[in-house]
Protein backbone atom coordinates (compact mmCIF):
# COMPACT_ATOMS: atom_id res chain seq x y z
CA UNK A 1 0.00 0.00 0.00
CA UNK A 2 1.05 3.78 -0.77
CA UNK A 3 -1.20 6.19 0.71
CA UNK A 4 -0.70 9.71 -0.07
CA UNK A 5 0.11 12.35 2.52
CA UNK A 6 -0.94 16.06 2.28
CA UNK A 7 1.46 17.14 -0.18
CA UNK A 8 0.51 14.56 -2.56
CA UNK A 9 3.64 12.97 -2.02
CA UNK A 10 3.91 8.75 -0.88
CA UNK A 11 3.99 8.84 2.91
CA UNK A 12 4.34 5.82 5.77
CA UNK A 13 1.14 2.82 4.87
CA UNK A 14 -1.75 3.33 7.65
CA UNK A 15 -4.77 1.13 7.97
CA UNK A 16 -7.15 3.92 8.43
CA UNK A 17 -6.13 6.29 5.64
CA UNK A 18 -8.67 7.42 3.64
CA UNK A 19 -7.11 7.02 0.19
CA UNK A 20 -4.68 4.29 -0.44
CA UNK A 21 -3.17 3.62 -3.93
CA UNK A 22 -1.65 0.46 -4.66
CA UNK A 23 0.28 -0.65 -7.67
CA UNK A 24 -0.06 -3.99 -9.51
CA UNK A 25 3.04 -5.47 -10.25
CA UNK A 26 1.78 -9.87 -10.69
CA UNK A 27 -1.06 -11.31 -11.88
CA UNK A 28 -3.05 -12.91 -9.07
CA UNK A 29 -6.24 -12.71 -7.28
CA UNK A 30 -6.66 -9.65 -5.11
CA UNK A 31 -8.77 -9.56 -1.70
CA UNK A 32 -9.91 -5.89 -0.33
CA UNK A 33 -11.01 -6.18 3.32
CA UNK A 34 -12.93 -3.43 5.19
CA UNK A 35 -12.31 -3.20 8.78
CA UNK A 36 -13.64 -0.13 11.38
CA UNK A 37 -11.43 1.96 13.71
CA UNK A 38 -13.42 1.16 16.69
CA UNK A 39 -12.51 3.19 19.82
CA UNK A 40 -13.90 2.50 23.59
CA UNK A 41 -14.28 4.36 26.40
CA UNK A 42 -11.97 3.86 28.99
CA UNK A 43 -14.15 3.65 31.74
CA UNK A 44 -17.50 2.41 31.53
CA UNK A 45 -20.65 4.34 32.08
CA UNK A 46 -22.83 4.86 35.20
CA UNK A 47 -26.62 4.82 35.57
CA UNK A 48 -28.81 4.07 37.84
CA UNK A 49 -30.20 0.10 38.05
CA UNK A 50 -33.07 -1.66 39.53
CA UNK A 51 -30.63 -2.82 42.20
CA UNK A 52 -29.35 1.48 42.72
CA UNK A 53 -26.72 2.86 41.11
CA UNK A 54 -24.07 1.16 39.16
CA UNK A 55 -20.91 2.68 39.39
CA UNK A 56 -18.35 3.13 36.43
CA UNK A 57 -15.58 0.40 35.93
CA UNK A 58 -12.53 0.39 34.17
CA UNK A 59 -12.43 -1.00 30.42
CA UNK A 60 -10.33 -4.16 30.85
CA UNK A 61 -12.42 -6.09 28.45
CA UNK A 62 -12.63 -4.04 25.19
CA UNK A 63 -9.70 -3.26 23.50
CA UNK A 64 -9.80 -0.38 20.93
CA UNK A 65 -8.15 -0.54 17.15
CA UNK A 66 -8.27 -1.64 14.31
CA UNK A 67 -11.19 -4.85 14.22
CA UNK A 68 -13.82 -6.33 12.25
CA UNK A 69 -16.62 -4.53 11.46
CA UNK A 70 -19.50 -4.03 14.06
CA UNK A 71 -22.89 -5.31 12.98
CA UNK A 72 -25.49 -2.96 11.12
CA UNK A 73 -22.13 -0.23 10.54
CA UNK A 74 -22.57 1.10 7.04
CA UNK A 75 -19.96 2.47 5.41
CA UNK A 76 -19.07 3.46 1.51
CA UNK A 77 -16.02 1.99 -0.75
CA UNK A 78 -15.01 3.55 -3.61
CA UNK A 79 -12.61 1.57 -5.83
CA UNK A 80 -10.48 2.94 -9.05
CA UNK A 81 -8.40 0.78 -11.51
CA UNK A 82 -6.65 2.63 -13.64
CA UNK A 83 -7.54 1.59 -17.63
CA UNK A 84 -10.12 -0.12 -16.58
CA UNK A 85 -13.16 0.08 -19.11
CA UNK A 86 -15.18 2.83 -18.12
CA UNK A 87 -18.81 2.61 -17.69
CA UNK A 88 -20.62 4.95 -20.42
CA UNK A 89 -23.54 5.03 -19.04
CA UNK A 90 -22.02 6.32 -15.88
CA UNK A 91 -23.75 10.18 -14.41
CA UNK A 92 -21.25 13.10 -15.77
CA UNK A 93 -24.08 16.01 -15.61
CA UNK A 94 -21.76 17.86 -18.20
CA UNK A 95 -24.25 20.62 -20.00
CA UNK A 96 -26.77 20.10 -17.16
CA UNK A 97 -28.41 23.07 -15.62
CA UNK A 98 -28.13 23.63 -11.65
CA UNK A 99 -30.82 26.09 -10.15
CA UNK A 100 -30.78 27.14 -6.64
CA UNK A 101 -34.48 26.69 -5.14
CA UNK A 102 -34.05 27.20 -1.51
CA UNK A 103 -32.07 29.38 0.78
CA UNK A 104 -29.44 32.22 -0.29
CA UNK A 105 -29.51 32.53 -3.38
CA UNK A 106 -32.64 30.82 -4.34
CA UNK A 107 -33.14 31.39 -8.54
CA UNK A 108 -29.48 31.81 -9.25
CA UNK A 109 -28.60 29.08 -11.88
CA UNK A 110 -25.36 27.90 -13.62
CA UNK A 111 -23.99 25.25 -16.14
CA UNK A 112 -21.90 22.16 -15.17
CA UNK A 113 -18.97 21.62 -17.02
CA UNK A 114 -17.78 18.76 -15.10
CA UNK A 115 -18.30 16.62 -11.62
CA UNK A 116 -16.00 14.36 -9.93
CA UNK A 117 -17.65 11.22 -8.04
CA UNK A 118 -15.13 10.79 -5.69
CA UNK A 119 -15.17 13.90 -4.12
CA UNK A 120 -18.77 14.60 -5.24
CA UNK A 121 -17.30 18.06 -6.82
CA UNK A 122 -19.26 19.61 -9.62
CA UNK A 123 -17.48 22.48 -11.41
CA UNK A 124 -19.44 25.07 -12.92
CA UNK A 125 -19.11 27.03 -16.19
CA UNK A 126 -17.59 30.33 -16.77
CA UNK A 127 -18.01 32.27 -13.83
CA UNK A 128 -20.76 29.57 -12.61
CA UNK A 129 -23.64 31.67 -10.77
CA UNK A 130 -21.93 34.72 -11.52
CA UNK A 131 -19.71 37.47 -9.63
CA UNK A 132 -20.60 38.28 -6.04
CA UNK A 133 -21.72 41.42 -5.35
CA UNK A 134 -22.95 42.44 -9.08
CA UNK A 135 -26.37 42.11 -10.48
CA UNK A 136 -27.68 40.68 -7.25
CA UNK A 137 -25.68 37.72 -7.37
CA UNK A 138 -24.94 36.30 -3.69
CA UNK A 139 -22.21 33.00 -2.53
CA UNK A 140 -24.55 30.30 -1.93
CA UNK A 141 -24.44 28.76 1.86
CA UNK A 142 -25.52 25.48 3.68
CA UNK A 143 -28.92 26.76 3.68
CA UNK A 144 -28.88 27.17 -0.45
CA UNK A 145 -31.19 23.73 -2.17
CA UNK A 146 -30.45 23.12 -5.33
CA UNK A 147 -31.72 20.77 -8.02
CA UNK A 148 -29.89 19.71 -11.47
CA UNK A 149 -32.21 19.72 -14.63
CA UNK A 150 -30.89 17.87 -18.04
CA UNK A 151 -32.02 19.21 -21.49
CA UNK A 152 -33.34 17.04 -22.94
CA UNK A 153 -33.33 18.19 -26.57
CA UNK A 154 -29.71 18.17 -26.38
CA UNK A 155 -29.60 14.50 -25.74
CA UNK A 156 -28.77 12.31 -29.04
CA UNK A 157 -30.41 9.05 -27.32
CA UNK A 158 -33.47 10.73 -25.93
CA UNK A 159 -33.73 12.58 -29.40
CA UNK A 160 -33.62 9.30 -31.04
CA UNK A 161 -35.86 7.44 -29.22
CA UNK A 162 -38.40 10.15 -29.47
CA UNK A 163 -37.83 10.42 -33.37
CA UNK A 164 -39.52 6.71 -33.88
CA UNK A 165 -43.02 7.97 -33.69
CA UNK A 166 -45.57 6.49 -33.34
CA UNK A 167 -44.03 3.73 -31.36
CA UNK A 168 -45.06 0.49 -32.85
CA UNK A 169 -44.74 -3.62 -32.81
CA UNK A 170 -44.76 -5.92 -35.09
CA UNK A 171 -46.49 -9.21 -34.38
CA UNK A 172 -45.98 -12.42 -36.18
CA UNK A 173 -48.94 -15.30 -35.51
CA UNK A 174 -47.87 -18.67 -36.55
CA UNK A 175 -50.78 -21.17 -37.33
CA UNK A 176 -50.91 -24.88 -36.16
CA UNK A 177 -52.06 -26.59 -39.33
CA UNK A 178 -52.35 -25.22 -42.80
CA UNK A 179 -55.69 -23.65 -44.23
CA UNK A 180 -58.29 -25.23 -46.40
CA UNK A 181 -60.34 -23.69 -49.20
CA UNK A 182 -62.05 -20.90 -47.92
CA UNK A 183 -61.50 -21.43 -44.31
CA UNK A 184 -60.46 -18.17 -42.16
CA UNK A 185 -59.28 -17.26 -38.92
CA UNK A 186 -59.24 -14.50 -37.16
CA UNK A 187 -57.10 -13.25 -34.21
CA UNK A 188 -58.53 -10.98 -31.66
CA UNK A 189 -55.45 -8.82 -30.34
CA UNK A 190 -57.72 -6.24 -27.14
CA UNK A 191 -55.57 -3.51 -26.13
CA UNK A 192 -55.32 -3.21 -22.33
CA UNK A 193 -55.13 -0.61 -19.85
CA UNK A 194 -51.43 -0.35 -19.06
CA UNK A 195 -50.46 1.55 -15.06
CA UNK A 196 -48.29 4.30 -15.60
CA UNK A 197 -46.32 6.43 -12.94
CA UNK A 198 -45.35 10.01 -13.44
CA UNK A 199 -42.91 10.61 -10.27
CA UNK A 200 -42.48 14.21 -10.90
CA UNK A 201 -46.39 13.94 -9.71
CA UNK A 202 -45.77 11.44 -6.68
CA UNK A 203 -46.72 14.33 -3.94
CA UNK A 204 -49.87 15.75 -6.19
CA UNK A 205 -53.00 14.59 -4.95
CA UNK A 206 -54.77 16.19 -7.45
CA UNK A 207 -53.05 13.70 -10.29
CA UNK A 208 -54.05 10.53 -8.02
CA UNK A 209 -49.89 10.90 -6.63
CA UNK A 210 -48.45 10.41 -10.24
CA UNK A 211 -50.76 6.90 -10.80
CA UNK A 212 -52.95 6.03 -13.80
CA UNK A 213 -54.36 3.05 -15.71
CA UNK A 214 -54.81 3.78 -19.03
CA UNK A 215 -55.30 1.97 -22.93
CA UNK A 216 -52.24 3.20 -24.33
CA UNK A 217 -51.91 1.12 -27.78
CA UNK A 218 -54.35 0.36 -30.52
CA UNK A 219 -54.16 -1.11 -34.15
CA UNK A 220 -53.93 -0.40 -37.97
CA UNK A 221 -54.73 -3.64 -40.36
CA UNK A 222 -55.79 -3.02 -44.08
CA UNK A 223 -59.26 -3.65 -43.21
CA UNK A 224 -62.11 -2.64 -40.93
CA UNK A 225 -65.40 -4.43 -39.73
CA UNK A 226 -68.77 -1.95 -38.63
CA UNK A 227 -71.63 -4.15 -37.00
CA UNK A 228 -74.32 -1.05 -37.15
CA UNK A 229 -77.14 -1.68 -34.40
CA UNK A 230 -80.36 0.43 -33.00
CA UNK A 231 -82.48 2.72 -34.12
CA UNK A 232 -80.63 6.28 -36.25
CA UNK A 233 -82.60 9.67 -34.57
CA UNK A 234 -83.22 12.93 -35.71
CA UNK A 235 -80.16 15.43 -36.25
CA UNK A 236 -77.66 12.42 -34.83
CA UNK A 237 -74.58 12.51 -37.39
CA UNK A 238 -73.04 8.89 -38.28
CA UNK A 239 -69.33 8.86 -38.72
CA UNK A 240 -66.67 6.05 -39.87
CA UNK A 241 -63.06 7.47 -38.95
CA UNK A 242 -60.44 6.13 -41.74
CA UNK A 243 -57.14 7.39 -39.64
CA UNK A 244 -58.00 11.33 -38.85
CA UNK A 245 -60.56 11.22 -41.95
CA UNK A 246 -64.12 10.89 -40.78
CA UNK A 247 -66.93 9.72 -43.25
CA UNK A 248 -70.02 11.51 -41.71
CA UNK A 249 -73.66 11.28 -42.54
CA UNK A 250 -76.24 13.31 -41.29
CA UNK A 251 -79.74 10.48 -40.64
CA UNK A 252 -82.35 12.06 -43.03
CA UNK A 253 -85.84 12.13 -41.53
CA UNK A 254 -88.48 11.61 -44.01
CA UNK A 255 -91.99 12.51 -43.13
CA UNK A 256 -90.82 12.74 -39.30
CA UNK A 257 -89.14 8.84 -39.58
CA UNK A 258 -85.80 8.80 -39.60
CA UNK A 259 -83.81 6.58 -42.22
CA UNK A 260 -83.47 2.70 -41.63
CA UNK A 261 -79.98 1.68 -40.28
CA UNK A 262 -79.29 -0.06 -43.57
CA UNK A 263 -80.46 3.21 -45.15
CA UNK A 264 -77.20 4.91 -42.60
CA UNK A 265 -74.53 1.80 -43.41
CA UNK A 266 -75.14 1.98 -47.36
CA UNK A 267 -74.33 6.39 -47.12
CA UNK A 268 -71.71 5.60 -45.62
CA UNK A 269 -70.10 2.76 -47.66
CA UNK A 270 -71.14 4.74 -50.80
CA UNK A 271 -68.59 7.43 -48.94
CA UNK A 272 -65.94 5.01 -48.04
CA UNK A 273 -65.63 3.31 -51.83
CA UNK A 274 -66.04 7.20 -53.42
CA UNK A 275 -62.89 7.51 -51.31
CA UNK A 276 -60.93 4.05 -53.52
CA UNK A 277 -61.86 1.98 -50.74
CA UNK A 278 -63.57 -1.60 -51.18
CA UNK A 279 -66.67 -1.52 -49.44
CA UNK A 280 -68.91 -4.64 -48.55
CA UNK A 281 -72.27 -4.70 -46.89
CA UNK A 282 -73.33 -7.76 -45.27
CA UNK A 283 -76.77 -8.37 -43.88
CA UNK A 284 -77.71 -4.59 -44.72
CA UNK A 285 -75.95 -3.29 -41.66
CA UNK A 286 -72.60 -4.56 -41.48
CA UNK A 287 -69.74 -2.31 -43.13
CA UNK A 288 -66.64 -4.30 -44.53
CA UNK A 289 -63.78 -1.77 -45.50
CA UNK A 290 -60.39 -2.56 -46.79
CA UNK A 291 -57.89 -0.61 -48.38
CA UNK A 292 -55.14 -2.30 -51.12
CA UNK A 293 -52.32 -0.09 -50.03
CA UNK A 294 -51.73 0.50 -46.47
CA UNK A 295 -53.03 -0.38 -43.15
CA UNK A 296 -55.36 2.06 -41.31
CA UNK A 297 -57.02 2.87 -37.85
CA UNK A 298 -60.60 2.72 -37.24
CA UNK A 299 -62.79 4.76 -35.49
CA UNK A 300 -66.42 5.16 -35.65
CA UNK A 301 -68.83 7.95 -33.18
CA UNK A 302 -72.55 9.59 -33.50
CA UNK A 303 -72.32 13.27 -32.68
CA UNK A 304 -75.10 14.24 -29.89
CA UNK A 305 -75.48 13.65 -26.04
CA UNK A 306 -77.53 10.88 -23.96
CA UNK A 307 -80.49 11.84 -21.89
CA UNK A 308 -78.10 10.92 -18.97
CA UNK A 309 -76.99 13.77 -16.79
CA UNK A 310 -76.26 15.41 -13.21
CA UNK A 311 -76.72 18.06 -11.33
CA UNK A 312 -73.48 19.63 -9.55
CA UNK A 313 -74.07 21.63 -6.99
CA UNK A 314 -71.57 23.36 -4.35
CA UNK A 315 -71.60 24.20 -0.67
CA UNK A 316 -67.98 25.69 0.12
CA UNK A 317 -65.88 22.74 0.75
CA UNK A 318 -68.43 19.98 -0.59
CA UNK A 319 -69.47 19.02 -3.73
CA UNK A 320 -72.89 16.58 -4.04
CA UNK A 321 -73.15 15.37 -7.88
CA UNK A 322 -76.83 14.20 -8.34
CA UNK A 323 -77.08 11.63 -11.23
CA UNK A 324 -80.41 11.98 -13.70
CA UNK A 325 -81.86 9.92 -16.03
CA UNK A 326 -82.13 6.38 -17.05
CA UNK A 327 -79.04 4.59 -18.06
CA UNK A 328 -78.46 2.58 -21.09
CA UNK A 329 -76.83 -0.11 -22.29
CA UNK A 330 -73.08 0.22 -22.95
CA UNK A 331 -73.43 4.01 -22.45
CA UNK A 332 -70.08 5.76 -20.91
CA UNK A 333 -70.84 7.96 -17.21
CA UNK A 334 -67.96 9.98 -16.71
CA UNK A 335 -66.98 12.05 -13.78
CA UNK A 336 -64.56 14.29 -13.58
CA UNK A 337 -63.37 15.17 -10.22
CA UNK A 338 -60.53 17.90 -10.38
CA UNK A 339 -59.25 17.49 -14.24
CA UNK A 340 -59.23 13.75 -13.36
CA UNK A 341 -61.79 11.54 -15.27
CA UNK A 342 -63.23 8.55 -13.91
CA UNK A 343 -65.55 5.85 -16.15
CA UNK A 344 -67.33 3.25 -15.95
CA UNK A 345 -70.07 1.56 -18.51
CA UNK A 346 -73.69 0.99 -17.99
CA UNK A 347 -75.01 -2.80 -17.55
CA UNK A 348 -77.92 -4.22 -18.73
CA UNK A 349 -80.36 -3.31 -15.71
CA UNK A 350 -78.65 -0.55 -14.20
CA UNK A 351 -79.96 2.19 -12.22
CA UNK A 352 -78.17 5.71 -11.83
CA UNK A 353 -77.60 4.94 -7.83
CA UNK A 354 -75.94 1.83 -9.51
CA UNK A 355 -73.49 3.95 -11.77
CA UNK A 356 -72.92 6.69 -8.54
CA UNK A 357 -71.78 3.73 -6.62
CA UNK A 358 -69.38 2.63 -9.15
CA UNK A 359 -68.23 6.27 -9.96
CA UNK A 360 -67.11 6.90 -5.90
CA UNK A 361 -65.91 3.83 -5.54
CA UNK A 362 -63.17 4.70 -8.68
CA UNK A 363 -62.04 7.98 -6.51
CA UNK A 364 -58.58 7.75 -4.70
CA UNK A 365 -59.33 7.29 -1.32
CA UNK A 366 -56.28 8.84 0.08
CA UNK A 367 -57.70 12.46 -1.48
CA UNK A 368 -61.45 11.84 -1.36
CA UNK A 369 -61.94 9.54 1.83
CA UNK A 370 -63.99 6.77 1.48
CA UNK A 371 -67.08 6.89 -1.01
CA UNK A 372 -69.76 8.30 0.09
CA UNK A 373 -73.02 7.90 -1.93
CA UNK A 374 -76.88 8.12 -1.31
CA UNK A 375 -79.04 6.68 -3.56
CA UNK A 376 -78.03 8.27 -6.84
CA UNK A 377 -75.82 11.29 -5.22
CA UNK A 378 -72.25 11.42 -4.70
CA UNK A 379 -70.90 13.86 -1.91
CA UNK A 380 -67.84 15.14 -3.07
CA UNK A 381 -65.20 16.17 -0.11
CA UNK A 382 -61.23 16.31 -0.26
CA UNK A 383 -59.09 15.42 2.64
CA UNK A 384 -56.99 18.49 2.25
CA UNK A 385 -59.95 21.01 2.84
CA UNK A 386 -59.56 22.52 -0.97
CA UNK A 387 -62.37 22.81 -2.85
CA UNK A 388 -64.28 20.46 -5.34
CA UNK A 389 -64.77 21.10 -8.83
CA UNK A 390 -66.89 18.16 -10.90
CA UNK A 391 -68.83 17.39 -13.48
CA UNK A 392 -70.23 14.63 -14.97
CA UNK A 393 -70.75 13.42 -19.17
CA UNK A 394 -72.76 10.16 -20.62
CA UNK A 395 -71.93 9.04 -24.06
CA UNK A 396 -72.15 6.00 -25.49
CA UNK A 397 -69.40 3.29 -26.09
CA UNK A 398 -71.36 0.65 -27.61
CA UNK A 399 -69.33 -2.47 -27.50
CA UNK A 400 -66.13 -3.73 -26.66
CA UNK A 401 -62.84 -1.82 -28.25
CA UNK A 402 -61.70 -2.55 -31.76
CA UNK A 403 -60.61 -6.43 -32.17
CA UNK A 404 -58.12 -7.48 -34.55
CA UNK A 405 -57.72 -10.71 -36.75
CA UNK A 406 -56.25 -11.50 -40.03
CA UNK A 407 -56.18 -8.03 -41.26
CA UNK A 408 -58.93 -6.93 -40.17
CA UNK A 409 -60.90 -4.93 -37.09
CA UNK A 410 -64.21 -5.50 -35.76
CA UNK A 411 -65.68 -2.32 -34.06
CA UNK A 412 -68.75 -4.15 -32.19
CA UNK A 413 -71.86 -1.57 -31.53
CA UNK A 414 -74.50 -1.59 -29.24
CA UNK A 415 -77.09 -0.37 -27.42
CA UNK A 416 -80.00 2.02 -28.72
CA UNK A 417 -79.08 5.37 -29.97
CA UNK A 418 -81.28 8.29 -28.42
CA UNK A 419 -81.31 11.87 -29.77
CA UNK A 420 -77.97 13.70 -28.92
CA UNK A 421 -76.21 11.08 -28.23
CA UNK A 422 -72.09 11.18 -28.64
CA UNK A 423 -70.66 7.49 -30.13
CA UNK A 424 -66.83 7.35 -30.63
CA UNK A 425 -64.04 5.09 -30.76
CA UNK A 426 -60.68 7.21 -30.75
CA UNK A 427 -57.55 5.25 -30.99
CA UNK A 428 -54.49 6.65 -29.26
CA UNK A 429 -51.65 5.32 -31.19
CA UNK A 430 -51.08 3.43 -34.34
CA UNK A 431 -49.91 -0.11 -34.12
CA UNK A 432 -49.23 -2.98 -37.24
CA UNK A 433 -49.87 -6.28 -37.34
CA UNK A 434 -48.40 -9.15 -39.33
Amino acid sequence: MVPRNATGQPGTPAANDPLIDYAFTAAGTYKIRVAANVVWDSFTSGSAGIFGYVYSVPNTFRTSGVQELPTGMNYQLYISLQGHTPNPNQFTFVGDTVTITGGTGAGQSATISGYDPESHLFTLLNNGFGIAGTNGIVIPDVTSQFEITKNMSLDPAYQNQAARYPNSDTYQVVLTSPLTGAQQVTIDVSPQATPTYNSADAFNPDTNFGSNNFVQVNVSTSQARFALQGTPATGETWTIWVDSTPFSHAVVTTLGVPESLASVANALGVLLSNAGYQVTILGGTTIIVRSAHSSFRAGFSISGDTSGNATVTGTGLTTTVALNGTPGLNEVWTLTVDGTAYSTIAQAGDHTSDIATRLAGLLPSGLYGLPNVTGSTITLTRQDGKPVAASLSVSTAAGAPATVGSSSVAVELGGIPSMNETWSCAPSESRSET
